[in-house]
């Protein structure tokens, strides 16, 4: 049995969808594989979510910032569902090999946020956010396999 294949979208790729790759990595076990990509993609991932995955037990090993155009590649995995997280236009308009889903999560940006706790509590409300999205997805897509 193939996993489904998840792409997570976001402009910058540097929080919100590297940490939605990381939580559904984790949850989705041989039922789920997940990718993350921006269209303007960040040099680093952002500090905060990197912490903040490590410390609640969510593995951040190897996240790092990707372009979208690696998964639109001829050669790239093909994907069962591409998730654009937040409210900006991100890849509008490409043809994903798979010819996946395309879904919309309103999630905002949490690096968006100024000042040291709130940007703290944005970040943990972004992944608690995710995490329970995620889960759906997870138990959707499992029950689909079967």
């Amino acid at each position: 049995m193939n996993a489904y294949n998840v792409l997570f979208l976001s402009p910058h790729n540097g929080s919100r969808s590297l940490m939605a790759e990381a939580i559904l990595n984790q949850r989705g076990g041989e039922v789920v594989q997940a990718f993350s990509a921006g269209d303007r993609p960040a040099v680093t991932p952002d500090v905060y979510g990197v912490t903040l995955l490590k410390l609640l037990g969510t593995p951040a090993a190897g996240l790092h910032c990707k372009h979208w155009s690696e998964f639109a590649a001829p050669d790239a995995p093909p994907l069962d569902c591409v998730v654009v997280l937040g409210n900006e236009p991100v890849a509008q308009g490409i043809r994903w090999p798979g010819d996946p889903a395309v879904v919309h999560w309103s999630v905002e940006d949490p690096a968006a946020e100024s000042g040291t706790l709130e940007r703290a509590a944005a970040f943990r409300s972004v992944y608690d956010c995710l995490e329970r999205r995620i889960r759906t997805l997870v138990r959707t897509c499992g029950r689909a396999r079967a």
